[in-house]
C-alpha cells in the first residue's frame, strides 16, 4: 500500500510540475517593472510544424488613465541547425517588417516608474516600445482580466516553424498602474484553427498583481486526471 501511494504521489507531483512549467507570468506590484527577460521556445514534435504571424500586446485593464509599457528587442528565429532565419533588433531605428496599432515606437531608452532606465539588449541602441493606448484590445484577455485599450505589434509576414526551430526575444514590462487595474502583456499567435478574428492563443509575459503561474489548459487536464487517479486508488483500497 505504501509503495502504491508513493508511486501515485510521484505521478501527481510530476504532472503538477509539468503544469507549472507550461508558462509563468512575471508578476509585478504597483508601478513595478520586470527587468529584462528572455522568452525562448524550441518547437518540438508535440508542437508540429506551425505557420502564422506572431505579435506582441500590452493592454490596460478597466481604465485608460495610466498606460503601462512593453519593451521588445533582439527578436530571433533560428532553424534546427541554429541558422538565423529572422533577426530584428530594431537596429534600423524603424518598425520595418512590422505592422502596429496603437502607440508603438522605436526608442533608445525608456524609464520605468521606479526610475530604472532600460536600454537596448543587443547593442544596436534601439528597441520597440509599446504603450498601452491607442487601439481597442478588448478581444484579448489575461485570465479574468479583459483589456480595454492598448497597443499591438505584429510581424508583417507569416513565419513557418518546423520541429527544432527556435523563436526568442528579450522583453520587459513596465507597470505604470496599480492593482486592481492589472495591466498585462502577451506574446500573441493565432489559435490552432487559424481563426484570427474571435480568439488568439497567447503566452503571458508580464502583468500587475494576480497569481504567479498560469498553467496551460491541457496541463490542467493532466493534473486533474492525476488527482482523480489518486482518489480512485484510495477508494479501491478501502473497498
Amino acid at each position: 500500500m505504501r509503495k502504491a501511494l508513493l508511486v501515485l504521489a510521484a505521478m501527481v507531483v510530476g504532472i503538477f510540475l509539468a503544469a507549472q512549467s507550461a508558462f509563468a507570468w512575471v508578476i509585478v506590484g504597483d508601478y513595478g517593472d520586470t527587468g529584462w527577460q528572455t522568452f525562448s521556445h524550441t518547437f518540438s514534435t508535440n508542437d508540429g510544424a506551425w505557420t502564422g504571424q506572431i505579435g506582441f500586446l500590452v493592454s490596460n485593464v478597466d481604465d485608460e488613465d495610466f498606460d503601462s509599457v512593453l519593451l521588445i528587442d533582439n527578436l530571433n528565429v533560428k532553424d534546427a541547425a541554429g541558422a538565423s532565419l529572422l533577426s530584428n533588433g530594431f537596429g534600423s531605428g524603424t518598425l520595418a517588417g512590422f505592422t502596429s496599432s496603437g502607440t508603438v515606437e522605436v526608442v533608445e531608452s525608456a524609464a520605468a516608474a521606479s526610475g530604472t532606465v532600460y536600454n537596448s539588449t543587443d547593442g544596436n541602441s534601439y528597441m520597440a516600445k509599446l504603450t498601452a493606448s491607442g487601439t481597442d484590445t478588448s478581444a484579448y484577455f489575461s485570465d479574468e482580466y479583459f483589456g480595454t485599450d492598448g497597443a499591438i505589434l505584429w510581424l508583417d509576414e507569416e513565419q513557418t516553424f518546423e520541429v527544432g526551430y527556435t523563436v526568442s526575444f528579450d522583453w520587459a514590462f513596465l507597470a505604470m498602474d496599480y492593482a486592481p487595474f492589472n495591466d498585462f502583456s502577451l506574446l500573441l499567435h493565432p489559435n490552432s484553427t487559424g481563426d484570427e478574428v474571435d480568439y488568439y492563443e497567447y503566452d503571458g509575459l508580464g502583468k500587475i498583481g494576480g497569481s504567479g503561474v498560469v498553467p496551460e489548459p491541457a496541463s490542467m487536464v493532466l493534473l486533474g486526471i492525476g488527482l482523480a487517479g489518486a482518489g480512485l486508488a484510495r477508494r479501491r483500497k478501502r473497498a
